[in-house]
């Protein structure tokens, strides 16, 4: 059994809204994300212990943005725009870093 065998969820299993200006789901990406920084513990490198800090904290911004707005956070692109028209930019910028 392969790390790719074990993980939780996958980004090929995101669903992407075509119809919808390929919006990305936010949950599905949010649980991929997590997924993907359980390779840093399979890595075992104290090495890793900052990118695994780093993803998790942008994650927990768009989950914090996610429960407090569920409404307006179903998809990345509505939460983005959502936040943006409110001033604020803390999950976007989470998005931003976990993605780069």
């Amino acid at each position: 059994m392969t790390f790719f065998d074990t993980i939780q969820k996958s980004f090929v299993d995101v669903p992407v809204d075509a119809a919808n200006d390929n919006a990305i789901h936010t949950s599905e990406f949010l649980d991929a994300s997590e997924s993907l920084t359980t390779l840093f513990d399979v890595l075992g490198s104290a090495a890793f212990k900052p990118v695994k800090s780093d993803m998790t904290g942008n994650i927990t911004k768009l989950r914090n943005r996610q429960v407090e707005k569920p409404g307006e956070s179903q998809t990345l692109q509505e939460l983005v725009v959502n936040e943006i028209k409110e001033k604020k930019h803390t999950a976007a910028e989470g998005l931003l870093w976990l993605t780069r």
